[in-house]
């Protein structure tokens, strides 16, 4: 299995690769229980002007919710959250509304068990968080982050290692 996923405008599996207008703004939603996390994603996908943040969720329960509701283009998502944790809500986004999700958690090391867990259950690529005492260190992730999120433009939804239909 790829470490990334392909995903198409309505978020189903296509044989082609979608070119997406430059011109329409990817509608992110971040889904973090950190304030600090969320406010610093927030403002950088804020400042872009290629992304158009549509909300915020706390939870995974919370973040099912939202991405029903918004019908996001792509969702930040931690793994580690309270009431339902985000490999809960990967897949229940998956199975309900499938959306581009890229995994952002200091859980989601290349190579972790919860990074594989998270591209199997679908999520399209994973951001590690710096780990330490502070949550600044994320700053720096600013320029990979964004970078991710504008990668889901050309993609499409399915795992591209399943056969084709005949």
């Amino acid at each position: 299995v790829r470490a990334s996923r392909e995903f198409d405008d309505a978020g189903a599996s296509s044989s082609s690769m979608i070119d997406r207008s430059t011109t329409k703004k990817l509608r992110v939603l971040v889904v973090d229980d950190s304030p600090f996390i969320r406010r610093v994603i927030s403002d950088w996908i804020n400042a872009d002007p290629g992304l158009e943040l549509v909300g915020y969720a706390i939870n995974g329960a919370d973040a099912v919710e939202k991405v029903l509701a918004l019908k996001p283009d792509v969702v930040t998502l931690d793994v580690e959250l309270p009431r339902r944790d985000g490999l809960w809500a990967l897949k229940e986004i998956m199975t309900k509304q499938p959306t581009p999700v890229l995994m952002v958690s200091s859980l989601t090391r290349e190579g972790a068990e919860k990074t594989l867990d998270c591209l199997a259950a679908g999520a399209v690529d994973c951001l590690a968080k710096p780990t330490g005492s502070s949550g600044f260190a994320f700053v720096s992730s600013k320029d990979d982050l964004l970078a991710k999120i504008h990668a889901t433009r050309n993609a499409r939804l399915g795992l591209t290692h399943s056969p084709t239909k005949q």
